[in-house]
């Protein structure tokens, strides 16, 4: 119902709840994608489907995961701490270095 709320008045809805704590990169999803697979085996092609899908959903997307680690981190922590945190996630080089420029 508040979707057709919001589409009906034109209101701004984000697709997650705004809190950095929420974000996740893609490799996170799929670390926990693994972990639910040890219990239910899931096959490779249902894992894809869900990365898949959730990236369809801009759920996941590591250039805005990149972009909002860098302006919650900026003020308190330099270039190289960022830098190490997102390659820890397993972030594209290539993003990285569009983020951090």
């Amino acid at each position: 119902r508040s979707c057709e709320l919001s589409e009906q008045y034109g209101l701004y809805r984000q697709n997650y709840c705004g809190c950095v704590y929420s974000l996740r990169s893609e490799y996170e999803i799929n670390m926990y994608i693994n972990k639910i697979d040890s219990e239910k085996a899931l096959k490779i092609e249902d894992k894809n489907m869900i990365i898949n899908r959730l990236k369809d959903l801009n759920y996941i997307d590591d250039l805005t995961y990149s972009k909002q680690m860098l302006d919650y981190y900026k003020d308190n922590k330099g270039r190289n701490f960022i830098k190490n945190f997102l390659k820890e996630k397993r972030i594209d080089n290539s993003i990285i270095e569009e983020v951090i420029s």
